[in-house]
């Protein structure tokens, strides 16, 4: 664990801060730690570091991101994996969104 904070710091120092999904995503596949131990490591739940693990890896084989050579059915997959994202979060907003307004409506009508 202390090797891969070593590792990680010595890369910021020379390229820069990574984000998180990405920096999770080089500690599970080039240090070689699994999800548990990154989650640990970073004070992180495991679902959300699968998640971004995940989302780094199909951002990568999309072209999104350049750190590996993939096949051009991996990058449909992950393109195909990354619209539906995409459409899941879109959607999301909206039904929060028409939730938060009738929630005002109903709030500020009671006031």
């Amino acid at each position: 664990m202390q090797s891969a904070k070593y590792c990680l710091k010595r890369n910021e120092e020379a390229t820069g801060r990574l984000k998180k999904g990405q920096r999770w995503f080089v500690l599970n596949k080039a240090l070689g730690l699994t999800i548990a131990e990154i989650a640990k490591l970073d004070g992180a739940k495991t679902k959300n570091v699968q998640h971004k693990v995940k989302l780094v890896a199909d951002q990568i084989k999309a072209g999104k991101l350049t750190l590996l050579d993939p096949t051009p059915e991996e990058v449909e997959k992950a393109i195909e994996r990354l619209k539906k994202k995409k459409e899941r979060d879109i959607a999301y907003v909206k039904k929060n969104k028409s939730k938060k307004a009738e929630y005002d409506r109903k709030r500020y009508l009671l006031s």
